[in-house]
Parts: C-alpha cells; sequence; structure tokens
C-alpha cells in the first residue's frame, strides 16, 4: 500500500515537472516571436512617421520592453512571480554594479593598451552627445533587463530552480543577440568569440539577478560596460560604431583586440570574464555561508 502511494506521489510530482518544462517552452517561442513582432511594428512606424526624428537606436529597447510588459499582462497575472523591480536596497546594489563594471572595464583596457596593439586617441565629445548616450543605453539596458532578467529569469526560476534558469537565460540572451544586424558579417572565429563573451555577461548578470534579489544590479552592469566600452573607449556596439570620448586606433587587427567588430568579439575579454564570474560565484557562497552561520 505504502509503495503505492509513494509511487502516486512521483507520479505527480513528474507531470507537475513536465507541465512546468512545457509553459517554459510554450511562452519562451511566443516571447521571441512577440520580440519580432513589436520590433516589426516599431520599425515600420518610424519609416513611415518619425523619418527624421532619429528613433531607430530606441526600437530594441523599446521593443523588449513591451515584450515583458505584455507577456506579465497575457500569461502571469495570476502567477506572482517576482519580477525584480522591488527592492529596498536599489542604491546599494546599482553603486555595487557600477563599481564592478568599472573594475571589468579598467582590468580589461589594461590588458588592451599592454599589448601595444590598440591605443587611444582622445577627440573631441560634447555633452549633449554624452546625455544623449547616457540616455541611450540605459533604455537598452533597462529594455533587455526587464524582459531577459526579469520576466524570462522570474519564469524559468520559477518552473524549473535557480541553477537551470541562469543557464537557459544565459543561452536565450545569446540566441537573441545573434539576430543583430551585423552579427553574421564578421569572420565565424570572431562571431564564435563574441558568443561566447555575450554567454560569460549573461552568466554575471543572471547571477548578480539571483544574488541580489532585483534587476538594479544587473541593469546598472549592463549600462555600465555599454557606455564604458562604447561611449568612452570607443568601441563598436551591436557591430555599429559610436561616437566616444576616446578614439581606438588598432595598429594590428586580432582576434586578442576584437579587430575593430568590438569588444565582445575580443579574445582578451574572456578570461577575465570568467575570472569575473568565478569571483562572483565565490563571493557570493561566502555570503550565503556567513549568513547562515550568524
Amino acid at each position: 500500500m505504502t509503495i503505492f502511494v509513494y509511487n502516486d506521489v512521483r507520479a505527480k510530482k513528474g507531470a507537475f515537472q513536465m507541465k512546468g518544462i512545457y509553459s517554459v517552452i510554450g511562452k519562451t517561442i511566443v516571447g521571441v516571436l512577440m520580440i519580432f513582432a513589436i520590433i516589426l511594428v516599431l520599425s515600420l512606424l518610424d519609416q513611415v512617421l518619425l523619418k527624421e526624428a532619429n528613433f531607430g537606436n530606441f526600437i530594441s529597447p523599446i521593443g523588449l520592453g513591451l515584450t515583458a510588459g505584455l507577456m506579465v499582462v497575457l500569461f502571469e497575472r495570476k502567477n506572482k512571480f517576482d519580477i525584480g523591480w522591488k527592492d529596498r536596497f536599489a542604491v546599494q546594489h546599482v553603486f555595487t554594479g557600477i563599481v564592478m563594471s568599472m573594475i571589468v572595464m579598467t582590468v580589461t583596457m589594461f590588458f588592451m593598451l599592454m599589448t601595444g596593439k590598440v591605443a587611444l586617441q582622445e577627440q573631441f565629445f560634447g555633452w549633449n552627445i554624452i546625455l544623449f548616450h547616457v540616455f541611450l543605453f540605459l533604455m537598452v539596458a533597462t529594455g533587455e533587463e526587464w524582459l531577459l532578467r526579469g520576466y524570462f529569469f522570474g519564469l524559468y526560476q520559477t518552473k524549473i530552480g535557480n541553477k537551470t534558469a541562469i543557464f537557459l537565460n544565459s543561452i536565450l540572451f545569446t540566441t537573441i543577440h545573434l539576430f543583430n544586424p551585423e552579427s553574421f558579417s564578421r569572420p565565424i572565429e570572431h562571431m564564435l568569440i563574441e558568443m561566447t563573451n555575450i554567454f560569460l555577461i549573461s552568466l554575471f548578470l543572471s547571477m548578480t539577478r539571483l544574488f541580489s534579489g532585483s534587476l538594479w544590479m544587473p541593469i546598472a552592469i549592463h549600462f555600465s560596460i555599454n557606455f564604458l566600452q562604447s561611449a568612452i573607449f570607443g568601441f563598436a556596439n551591436g557591430g555599429k560604431e559610436v561616437e566616444s570620448v576616446f578614439h581606438l586606433i588598432y595598429d594590428e587587427l586580432t582576434l586578442w583586440n576584437g579587430s575593430g567588430y568590438g569588444l565582445e568579439s575580443s579574445f582578451i575579454f574572456t578570461p577575465i570574464l570568467v575570472l569575473a564570474n568565478g569571483m562572483l560565484f565565490v563571493l557570493y557562497r561566502r555570503k550565503r555561508k556567513k549568513v547562515l552561520e550568524v
């Protein structure tokens, strides 16, 4: 009798887990299709109604943010998982995220410049352009993190657990970035390095989402890395050249410096991101152990 009851409980648990997996797959597919549909509509509106408005840079982040909002309204009104906006330590988490990004970028640029393959040349850069890039990259970070680390991470975490959520979220983030217009215009070796680095960045962002319990730290990191690499140091962003404080001069185009395709295409960035992920994981484990001992 006990055996039958035990088997029945196991069967029900397995059925519940499978239902969760099917839900995750279905909502992920719907979400990705919705991204493309919304961005297509916004692009058409931009071409027809806003020809002179220079609105194109904002289409993608607005599309991602709208997708996140619609997915919650359509599918999650009764499922109250936490998107990640509420955080009484938001200011502290934003500051921590900015500091971590500055450390990662400083170490990266140090090794980049030490190789002698690149140099920085200061150029004129108005405050109006700086403010534009602050607004643009803040929009990009907010839109992407709201959808990826907010909605999708919350969905995966609720249905299939933390570790799988981090991994699946990073796979999805990397896959979405494959659809950047310039992704397939570069040599395969740079493309592979770029996808590896984007995956590592996403692991880092997903872990900070889990460890901090909110979106504020991932948004701060995402914004800071984009702003520093492109608006300050002059790396291409998403394959596009960006006006910057410094002009990046390449003495030689190599896998080491990304050959002008962007920092994510640089092999020097890979071990630094691996180290950053490892240090974040160790710090979190120590913090968690300390809390448990109190």
